[in-house]
């Protein structure tokens, strides 16, 4: 699996940094000078950058651990990831100085988390995290009586907000809501989100699109047809 470059009409495309292992979830940076991705080519799931010429390849991370999901903060000197360098397993937010190398766990989070994207002013980073144990459920595990049923009780992923600077997070979808994909609106305002209202896989053949303010909140339907949806998005004004 390789990361392509291509025209933006689609034409020309070729690998940017081509290798036998695998190179994924690539994204460019806000002046379109880099382009950073996860790779195992060292043996780990790391991060790198290279330019889109393919030129000034660099590992950005450096850890035994599953290092992924990297994006780049809005003044693209930071980037925010997902790993389990802390609990092998459970990915947690981190945020890594590009130039200076230092990767920092933003917030603890009872579950992994995924999806991290930066608020537009880029002092907050939104993702989606799973509804942690219950008292019962943890207490049933500690006993050993967790017998697990297919599809018994799924977790509703929720949509939640870090604080980069304070290190707190809040959680901003509540109720039957699971939150598929999300992208924030321009000015920061709110979220455009792909919704279902149950967890199991099933739940995204029946997803809508949603709006939520990014204060929290019951998310408002914009649309359901009964097909797919993926890959929500805004216009650049925000209309």
């Amino acid at each position: 699996l390789d990361v392509f470059i291509a025209d933006a009409d689609g034409s020309n495309p070729k690998p940017l940094a081509s290798h036998p292992d695998l190179d994924y979830n690539a994204a460019f940076s806000p002046d379109g000078q880099w382009i950073v991705f996860t790779s195992h080519r060292e043996g780990s799931a790391d991060l790198y950058r290279i330019h889109p010429d393919g030129s000034d390849l660099q590992r950005l991370t450096d850890h035994p651990a599953f290092d992924d999901a990297a994006a780049f903060s809005p003044d693209g000197k930071r980037l925010a990831f997902t790993s389990d360098r802390m609990e092998k397993g459970k990915h947690q937010l981190f945020v890594i100085d590009v130039e200076a190398g230092e990767a920092r766990r933003v917030v603890e989070t009872p579950t992994k988390v995924s999806q991290p994207a930066w608020s537009p002013d880029g002092q907050l980073l939104a993702f989606v995290a799973a509804d942690p144990e219950t008292d019962d459920e943890k207490k049933r595990k500690e006993q050993h009586d967790d017998p697990r049923v297919a599809d018994e009780a799924p977790k509703f992923d929720r949509l939640c907000v870090a604080d980069v600077a304070a290190g707190t997070s809040r959680q901003v979808t509540q109720g039957a809501c699971h939150v598929w994909e999300f992208e924030w609106s321009p000015d920061g305002s709110q979220f455009v989100l792909l919704t279902g209202p149950r967890p199991a896989d099933d739940g995204w053949f029946d997803a809508e699109l949603s709006l939520v303010s990014a204060d929290g909140g019951e998310p408002r339907r914009l649309v359901k047809t009964g097909k797919q949806f993926a890959a929500p998005r805004w216009s650049p004004d925000g209309k």
